[in-house]
């Protein structure tokens, strides 16, 4: 067996991976262990894809796995009241006044 048949085995055992990974995040989309395993699934084929040469496919599923992650971030730090960078998030009344954007005291 060469290195590229390993490839094409690793790639169904991925794609059943995904699969499997996906209907559970369907039932706990909140759960971090569930998105952080989706996220690697769509990484580990990004790779496959990428070591057979499938770069358009690989492409596509590192893209996917950015957006898990990013989904994931905004998620913990919404739910912790913060953004990604540490600045509140929630809703803010702003006021314009004499051109600059200043927040309404309440």
């Amino acid at each position: 067996m060469c290195i590229r048949d390993s490839y094409w085995q690793a790639l169904s055992f991925f794609e059943k991976n995904l699969e499997l990974t996906q209907a559970l995040y369907k039932i706990h989309p909140q759960d971090v262990p569930f998105q952080n395993g989706l996220a690697i699934s769509y990484e580990k084929l990004g790779v496959t894809h990428s070591a057979l040469g499938n770069f358009q496919k690989a492409l596509v599923f590192f893209e996917t796995e950015t957006g898990v992650y990013v989904a994931w971030l905004f998620l913990t730090f919404s739910a912790a009241g913060r953004g990604p960078m540490g600045n509140l998030v929630g809703p803010r009344i702003f006021k314009k006044k004499k051109g600059y954007h200043t927040r309404k005291k309440e």
